[in-house]
């Protein structure tokens, strides 16, 4: 079987084996090394048709920034530049709507069950878990670790350093942070801070980041005299279909568990905020902000349906309906018994379920050619928030599609709304 996927460079159209799954592909149009997705439509998601789009928003001019520092700020470049990705933050949050788990047809959890006891155990132990609801208020925070050595990176005025926490199996008890500071030494409580949460799930399962050389994202802000925190998602899927049906299938069941544990990462989010609070003295604490994209851009928007502590949130290209992005798969008898409590998960997983509940300024971006999630899905959450008397700025852009339309003017347009939300 050969599945359809577009590249995200040139958006011409691959075909792949399904056993390409979780692998990569290169493009034989532009060469572009392209990341299969572990779950997938058969076919890709259309882009949405031209229809009048009311402006919630007039993008702002792009902020004065670092001279040092090149930012793509233009969003209507034809030739776009290949920018660096790393293997956890390709901008995906899966495959859209039609997304089934890399289960088609039923085939490899029929595999799953074969001699009828092959996985009874093993879900026996993980238990009927969901999440009534997201707060993360009755687990514990973990005991936060100290800043380190920092590492400077050149030709900026930042410097980096990646930070662990080991402590146990509980929710938000094993995390990784990369936090970002200005190299020059800032006043206490004088900087903004960004708390940055990984792309490129799901919204099954959660990831870990990088080693520390995936700076496309989170550099910005922190050579706009920013810090910047970025954390890791619990439920990192720790096996591909290449490890055959039952590990891969206990695998996606392990890391759903945790992530749905951690509250779809809020209790990770609520770590990298209490972090903040006690580890970077010069955070003003009431300058706090969430951010993500696609699939993190999720995790932000349901971090500030839940913490009451954060200035305000940016979501770039988020998916806002779960139901909508990947409803299909609940519908599957097998798909359930592995994932227990999809169902409620798919509605308290939605940022949409929560409109009424945001106290908190947000920044939603949006392109309207993106290819991977549909702009009139964020239309329709923005026009609830507004409906719902939420303080909420829209800004879409025509072009840019789902990844370069945030690096080239998403991320330049937040560091201009965040430096002029009030003190």
């Amino acid at each position: 079987m050969q599945l359809k996927i577009a590249c995200h460079q040139c958006s011409k159209e691959l075909l792949v084996p399904l056993s390409a799954a979780g692998k990569s592909a290169r493009c034989p149009s532009c060469q572009t090394v392209v990341k299969v997705p572990l779950y997938f439509a058969a076919t890709p998601i259309a882009a949405p048709q031209a229809a009048p789009v009311p402006a919630y928003a007039t993008a702002p001019a792009a902020p004065a920034l670092n001279p040092g520092y090149s930012y793509p700020i233009n969003p209507t470049r034809t030739q776009k530049p290949k920018p660096k990705r790393s293997k956890n933050s390709r901008g995906s949050s899966g495959s859209g709507s039609g997304m089934r788990i890399l289960l088609i047809g039923g085939a490899c959890i029929g595999v799953l069950f074969i001699g009828g006891m092959l996985l009874v155990a093993g879900l026996a132990v993980l238990g009927k878990q969901s999440v009534a609801t997201l707060s993360p208020a009755s687990i514990p925070a973990p005991q936060l670790p100290s800043l380190g050595v920092a590492n400077p990176i050149p030709g900026t005025n930042s410097t980096f350093q990646f930070l662990q926490i080991k402590q146990g199996s509980g929710p938000g008890q094993s995390m990784q942070f990369r936090v970002y500071l200005p190299a020059t030494q800032s006043a206490p409580g004088s900087i903004p801070c960004v708390l940055l949460a990984p792309a490129g799930t799901n919204l099954l399962h959660g990831n870990p980041l990088d080693a520390g050389d995936y700076h496309d994202e989170a550099l910005p802000y922190c050579e706009a005299g920013m810090a910047v925190v970025c954390y890791s998602l619990d439920g990192e899927l720790t096996a591909d279909p290449s490890a055959g049906d039952r590990a891969f299938g206990l695998a996606l069941a392990t890391g759903y568990r945790e992530f749905t544990a951690a509250k779809a990462g809020v209790v990770n989010g609520r770590n990298a905020l209490e972090f903040a609070l006690a580890k970077l003295p010069q955070v003003d604490p009431k300058r706090i902000y969430a951010a993500g994209h696609s699939s993190a851009a999720t995790v932000s928007l349901l971090l500030a349906a839940h913490e009451e502590r954060l200035a305000g949130a940016i979501a770039y290209a988020p998916a806002t309906d779960l139901n909508i992005r990947i409803g299909e798969i609940a519908e599957e008898p097998s798909v359930r018994s592995i994932l227990p409590g999809i169902r409620l998960y798919l509605r308290t997983g939605s940022p949409i379920t929560y409109v009424d509940r945001y106290k908190c300024p947000l920044f939603v971006f949006h392109a309207r050619d993106d290819s991977n999630e549909p702009f009139r899905n964020t239309q329709v959450f923005v026009d609830k928030l507004k409906a719902s008397e939420a303080k909420v700025d829209f800004v879409a852009v025509d072009s840019g599609d789902h990844y370069d339309s945030m690096i080239e003017a998403g991320i330049p347009r937040a560091i201009h709304w965040i430096q002029n939300r009030p003190k």
